[in-house]
Parts: C-alpha cells; structure tokens; sequence
C-alpha cells in the first residue's frame, strides 16, 4: 500500500521543534527525497544502460530528467547559503557552471539519488537551526543581489526542489512512452473515482509566498510556480474569499499507482471529454493522474466517460 504524502502523516520527527512556517518548507522537502529514492530504486532496477540513457534523454530539447536531480540538489544548496547570509564558495561556483553545462559528465541514478538525499538532510538541519525571529531578516540573492528574507528563501527553497522533482518524474514518464511506442490504456477502460470535495484552481502571482491555508487542505493540494505565476489547486472550503481563482472544479482519479513507463492514460480519459466539448484541467503526479472538470459539466464528463468504456466511482 503506498503511503500517504508526507503533509498527511501527522506530527514527525524531522518536523519536531521547527518554526511553525517552515514546516510545509520541511513537508516538500521530505516527499522530493522520498520520491527521488523510489525513481532512483526504478531506474536501477532497468539496469545501467537503460537507467542511464532513460536520465540523459532530453524528448524535444528539454531538460533532461538527471539534469532536473542535479540542479534541484545544486540550486537547493545555494539557496541554504544565501538564506544564512552567505555568498557562494568556489565549490559552489563550480557545480553551478557543471549544471549549465551542456557535456557536463552524467551521474548515475544512485549517485543522483544520494545527491538529493545529503543536500536535503542539510537542509532540514538548517531548518531546525533557523529560529521564528530570524524568518524575517533580509537576505540579498545572487549577483544581482535581489532583495527577499530568509523566509521568502526557504520557501522558494522548498517549491523549486518538489517542481523539479515533478519536472523530472513527468520527463522519464515522456521519454518511456516515446521508446514504449503506441500502447492501450486497456480496451476494458479505466477505474475512475470522483473526489468527494469541490476544488478551486487559484492564480498568485510568481513571487507570492505559499499561503498558509493551504496546510488546511485535506482532500487535495497541487501547488506549482513558474516564473509568471502560483498555481495553486485545493479544497475549495478552505481558499479564503478574494484569492483570485475558480472554485467549482471536481477531480476525477486515476486509479493507480500507474507504471511510470504506461503511456496513454490521460489521452484515454481527455480524448472522450474533448469529443464532448468538455474543457479539462490535468494534474500529473507521482502515482496517478487527476482529471478536473467544472462542476457544470460533471454529469456530462461522466456520461462521456462511461461511453468510452471507462467506470465512475465515488470516494
């Protein structure tokens, strides 16, 4: 049975004794190191070859899925400098200019996952060393020296190592497909569950910090940050009035977890709604995949759904 997330497991040891705001910081960097353990034990399993090639594939020109594990430890150990008031050292320097290095020499998965798992461990050390009243204090970052504090760093510290993560999964899930070929989501359809709680989709702008009521979300919460915008997606009851958005939307479930390497689920579920002139909203994660659809339209979805061979259950 998969354990659930890391933010739902309660009060834990890594969390004990942490400035009330820094432990979603806390959450998302324990569920990145958590998640890169189990790709890394998959990747292994392929064998050498296969691991390595399936990290160094870049499907269309992207960014590569062991490039997204080297710069998430890299970039995450020079945020911990900057927000302890330091500039970057020698070393650090270095590794920045391997990153951005088009030949930079590959790592295998077990050294990338060792990677991750030593940089977070020193940040969440960091974490527990940093008290409340220093949250506040300003930092600067970079060359520029652009202002922020030291929460504003450990936040984006904890966004941009769990995007990364996501950015990774979602590439070697691309590369598989690609290699895999055409393949059937199954000609018996797929088990669908509708979540219980209505959702909203919210808009914040990019430097925003995480919201703190975003911890109250129980039924769901899918946060990403681009360099235009706060994507936040959670239980509608708990998005206070005024936080730009929609509300309404309801989440269809994927029954998984689903193969990293099965391709051709979500175009099973979006190819039956588009025909229906259903728009859909897709959320990818580490499991499954979720399908949103307004609340207007859930009857429809469903119908749709159930034609194309797929079944519609409750939570």
């Amino acid at each position: 049975m998969t354990p659930p997330e890391v933010w739902l497991r309660g009060p834990l040891p890594e969390t004990a004794g942490l400035a009330a705001p820094l432990v979603p910081v806390a959450h998302a960097l324990l569920q990145a190191r958590a998640d890169v353990g189990r790709l890394a034990a998959e990747l292994e399993a392929l064998g050498p070859e296969a691991a390595g090639a399936a990290l160094a594939a870049r499907p269309g020109g992207a960014a590569s899925a062991g490039w997204h594990l080297r710069h998430l430890a890299g970039s995450l150990d020079r945020l911990l400098a900057y927000a302890r008031g330091e500039g970057l050292t020698d070393a650090q320097q270095r590794a920045l200019a391997e990153e951005r290095a088009a030949d930079a020499p590959p790592l295998a998965a077990g050294a990338l996952a060792a990677l991750v798992d030593s940089t977070v461990a020193r940040a969440l050390e960091q974490l527990r060393l940093t008290p409340d009243a220093a949250l506040g204090d300003e930092r600067r970052v970079g060359k520029a020296g652009l202002p922020t504090t030291v929460l504003g760093i450990l936040a984006h510290a904890g966004e941009h190592t769990a995007r990364h993560v996501g950015q990774c999964i979602s590439t070697l899930k691309i590369v598989r497909g690609l290699a895999a070929g055409p393949t059937s989501a199954g000609s018996s359809g797929l088990p669908l569950t509708l979540l219980r709680e209505p959702l909203a989709i919210c808009r914040l702008e990019a430097g925003a910090p995480l919201p703190a009521w975003t911890e109250a979300a129980r039924a769901f919460l899918s946060v990403g940050r681009t360099p235009t915008e706060l994507s936040i997606v959670a239980d509608a009851a708990v998005v206070p009035p005024g936080v730009p958005g929609e509300r309404g939307w309801r989440a269809l479930r994927v029954e998984g977890p689903l193969p990293l390497d099965l391709v051709g689920i979500l175009a099973s579920v979006a190819a039956p709604l588009a025909e229906a002139g259903i728009s859909i909203f897709p959320i990818a994660t580490y499991d499954t995949d979720y399908v949103l659809v307004k609340g207007a339209d859930l009857e429809r979805a469903r119908a749709a759904l159930a034609a194309a061979g797929h079944r519609v259950g409750e939570e």
